[in-house]
């Protein structure tokens, strides 16, 4: 919807969230990141022309690793942080309903974006060496594999906890 009333407006409409999009939750995660000395190339440190504006101090390259199912957040991250020379692991559970949406995971590759980009099916993998791990799904990945059954590939992703601290 937010797309057709762009297509119709006079003034400028901004995607601050839609079903497939998310770029305000990436914006924020960029300038969180930027905020942290350790996601920081110190070496390329610049300083505002403005004495009264903060500049931000580059970000090295990072190994950032998003653990769940396709999200509108995880769209943005793959057509941002390659861009910004970041690689990216995703993990997800193995069934492709999981996975990216064939339209979005087409516009990463018209963008360029896919080559930075690892997929799996192992979280362990996915966050081995990583630099940052981001996920906002857990809750649904909780539910499906409390509810789900042995045989559906999901079910065994999440480890069903015994008790809270598990």
């Amino acid at each position: 919807m937010i797309q057709e009333l762009a297509q119709h407006s006079d003034v400028p409409v901004i995607n601050a969230l839609s079903a497939d999009w998310h770029p305000t939750q990436i914006l924020a995660d960029l300038l969180t990141m930027h905020e942290d000395p350790y996601f920081q190339d110190s070496s390329k440190a610049t300083h505002s022309p403005h004495s009264n504006i903060p500049s931000l101090t580059p970000l090295r390259p990072l190994t950032i690793t998003w653990l769940g199912d396709s999200s509108n957040v995880l769209h943005d991250m793959l057509v941002t942080f390659p861009r910004l020379g970041h690689k990216m692991r995703v993990a997800t559970p193995p069934n492709p309903t999981y996975r990216c949406p064939g339209p979005i995971w087409n516009r990463v590759k018209e963008l360029g974006c896919d080559k930075g980009i690892t997929w799996t099916n192992d979280p362990r993998e996915a966050v081995h060496g990583a630099d940052l791990v981001i996920t906002d799904t857990w809750y649904i990945l909780l539910f499906r594999a409390l509810f789900s059954t042995d045989s559906e590939p999901g079910s065994r992703w999440v480890k069903k906890p015994k008790k809270l601290s598990d």
